[in-house]
């Protein structure tokens, strides 16, 4: 145990020294200055400004910095702070940018302090390019599944149910107007890099969406609160989309008329509701289990 804690101390301060060495080449000094043309950049790409920057988002944190790069998301620009250098996973994470020469500046504390979302940042902010998916091309797919989402704000709760999309292994998610921007700074940090890797379709309007779901003969199931069938007793097998609705209202009236069947989630009284990403994750769970065995619950 000993001779452990002064070895892995020693390797870890080779590590620094060799890696502060390597990136020397595209660190030019360390950015002290809030107008520097990175940081201004940086801004507005953090604050939505999607007019300057159109196909940026912001990406903050080293596990999910490292997401990206693993997604083989194109990365335009990573500013760094010496806090990074101190995490041993941050170092591997510069060594990697090293490795496919992604240009990244080190700044200030302070200004990095300044760009943070987080309470105790990690010393990473990345601009990276948002993924590009084709359009739903449900002809070459035997069994899609697909998930809906309608006025969802909370970045928290849209970034959840991506991560959870993944995880039970969603066709596509259709984002529809009204729904956050799912490269919200938050909402990728809640996904936890599933945003870069589950296929998605944003800004679709209600629209084109149910239109597009009548021509593929895809079964549309609505998650209500109050009403609808019991989940654990709706056939959630075959095409079908489930659509979640705004944390407020609930799913638009239009949608409510063209689902082929609306589902709830029995609760104990006096709760009658539960947060979003928690009804989703019930359902998109009670589906897959029914898709792998091919039986609703008894």
């Amino acid at each position: 145990m000993l001779f452990s804690s002064i070895v892995v101390p020693v390797q870890a301060r080779a590590i620094y020294r060799q890696t502060l060495f390597s990136i020397s080449r595209f660190v030019l000094g360390v950015i002290t200055s809030d107008q520097n043309q990175f940081i201004q950049k940086a801004r507005k790409v953090l604050t939505g400004q999607r007019r300057a920057y159109p196909n940026l988002c912001a990406v903050e944190g080293v596990k999910v910095a490292q997401e990206a790069l693993d997604a083989d998301v194109a990365f335009d620009l990573v500013l760094f702070s010496e806090v990074l250098a101190a995490n041993p996973q941050g170092l591997v994470l510069l060594q990697e940018l090293e490795r496919r020469a992604v240009q990244h500046l080190k700044i200030s504390p302070p200004l990095m302090v300044s760009l943070s979302e987080v309470a105790a940042h990690q010393g990473v902010l990345a601009l990276v390019h948002r993924p590009l998916w084709p359009d739903v091309a449900t002809g070459a797919i035997s069994n899609p599944w697909l998930v809906m989402l309608i006025g969802i704000q909370d970045p928290g709760n849209a970034g959840t149910i991506l991560r959870t999309c993944e995880a039970v292994g969603i066709t596509e998610v259709l984002a529809c107007q009204g729904t956050v921007d799912l490269f919200n700074a938050k909402c990728i940090r809640a996904s936890m890099g599933s945003v870069f890797r589950v296929p998605l379709q944003a800004h679709w309007s209600l629209e084109r969406t149910l239109a597009f779901l009548k021509r593929n003969s895809i079964r549309l199931i609505g998650a209500g609160a109050r009403q609808g069938t019991p989940y654990a007793e709706a056939d959630l097998t075959g095409p079908l989309a489930l659509a979640f609705g705004g944390e407020g209202g609930g799913l638009p009236k239009e949608v409510r008329r063209a689902a082929d069947e609306l589902v709830c989630i029995p609760m104990a009284a006096p709760v009658d509701s539960l947060n979003v990403a928690t009804s989703a994750a019930i359902l998109l769970y009670e589906a897959r289990r029914q898709r792998l065995s091919g039986t609703r619950s008894e």
